[in-house]
């Protein structure tokens, strides 16, 4: 069965900036459908260090100036030389609007187990977030 799924794309795919990091803090995109709203995110902890010259070695995080000249292929230079501390990721989340559950007021959305898969590219979740979108409305289960 083939269904369209509504994205609403929030951040948009920035060209040679795939990796996690480039949109850090950011939500990428989301779904609503019935009482769900389906949140293809980013989450997690961005440290790393690397080489300046003529000083020798700078800390960074997901402020650092330097993402700004930098794109996909630093990011991998960086881990495949040992410079990565620990590192984000895109997720997703699924928020449900319970307005009848005892304790809880009218309205609250309450955030859903979802997927404990993570993603390193944005074209690899947002392809992951199509495809749990699609199966979680058909009622399939979900195999990332």
């Amino acid at each position: 069965m083939n269904i369209r799924i509504p994205i609403k794309i929030i951040t948009p795919k920035i060209s040679h900036r795939t990796d996690s990091i480039f949109y850090s803090g950011k939500n990428i995109a989301e779904v609503k459908v019935r009482n769900r709203t389906y949140v293809l995110t980013t989450a997690g902890e961005y440290k790393f260090t690397y080489p300046i010259r003529p000083s020798g070695i700078q800390t960074g995080d997901h402020t650092c100036p330097m993402l700004k000249r930098w794109k996909d292929h630093k990011i991998r230079w960086l881990d495949r030389n040992g410079y990565v501390d620990n590192w984000g990721w895109f997720s997703i989340h699924v928020w449900e609007s319970r307005p009848n559950i005892p304790g809880l007021p009218s309205g609250k959305d309450q955030c859903l187990g979802t997927p404990g898969d993570v993603y390193a590219t944005y074209d690899e979740a947002m392809k992951a977030f199509v495809k749990y979108v699609t199966k979680d409305i058909l009622n399939e289960p979900f195999q990332g």
